[in-house]
């Protein structure tokens, strides 16, 4: 969560509503702060923070101008104990949410590479997008870190079943003419890797080079989008080259490329 927060914007994300107070009850102190940071963070973030120092000092003085508390009891709040673990049970309990599970992570991967990354790659982006499918289901988000794993195994699987549905699309003897190319000692020498998968996808052109690529199929570069990129999978012109687990390509054709991007 960001540190810093304009005043227009604790006033949209962290007012407390007629509602959020009467949730606190008869509360008082660390108890009652500790309680209305933990139900307007969830409001907003669709989790609790991991820690106490997760929620900036200025949300924390602003929650606890409104209830009557000073900021400085959030520090007495218990982090560990049995308190916090009811009041997160209560919050779910009153927004109607639950905790996910690992069958909920697993179906929501599935939802990322079926309906979200064949338009998005942006990490940050997908972020967003895993968030707002648990709180449409009213699951609580898991960790962070948890989710990061989630998104990337995701990204993993949708960027294997491209190259496969991809290379599956080539002709027979297109495929064994670069599978001969890349196990030859010669061809690595020739060979360039990147670590990005989504710069790894070239176009296939065999009708005029037959066992080599042309262009090299990156966006921001080339000055193409990545719907135009799917349309050449769909065309069956868009395919990866592995070696060793890796996804490489000519060197020669990077340079050519750049030659005739120049022209």
């Amino acid at each position: 969560m960001k540190r810093q927060w304009e005043n227009e914007e604790l006033l949209e994300h962290w007012m407390l509503s007629v509602w959020d107070l009467a949730q606190l009850g008869n509360k008082t102190g660390a108890t009652r702060l500790g309680f209305a940071v933990l139900l307007k963070f969830f409001q907003r973030a669709g989790r609790f923070p991991m820690f106490k120092n997760e929620v900036p000092a200025v949300v924390i003085s602003f929650v606890a101008t409104q209830i009557g508390v000073a900021p400085e009891v959030y520090l007495q709040y218990d982090w560990q104990g049995r308190t916090i673990k009811d009041h997160r049970a209560d919050i779910r309990t009153l927004l109607d949410f639950r905790e996910s599970t690992v069958a909920d992570a697993e179906q929501m991967k599935h939802w990322l590479i079926d309906e979200v990354f064949p338009q998005e790659h942006q990490e940050e982006r997908l972020r967003e997008e895993a968030y707002a499918w648990f709180r449409r289901l009213h699951l609580e988000a898991p960790t962070p870190d948890r989710l990061t794993r989630v998104i990337r195994s995701a990204a993993h699987t949708f960027e294997q079943q491209l190259y496969d549905a991809t290379l599956a699309r080539l002709p027979e003897a297109t495929r064994t003419a670069l599978e001969a190319l890349l196990s030859t000692e010669i061809a690595n020498s020739y060979l360039c890797c990147f670590n990005n998968p989504f710069i790894l996808l070239i176009l296939f052109i065999p009708a005029t080079l037959p066992l080599v690529t042309a262009y090299l199929a990156l966006p921001q570069e080339v000055g193409v989008t990545w719907q135009s990129v799917y349309d050449f999978i769909a065309d069956g012109k868009l395919h990866p080259i592995y070696l060793h687990g890796d996804q490489r390509l000519l060197r020669s054709e990077i340079e050519e490329w750049k030659v005739q991007r120049q022209q």
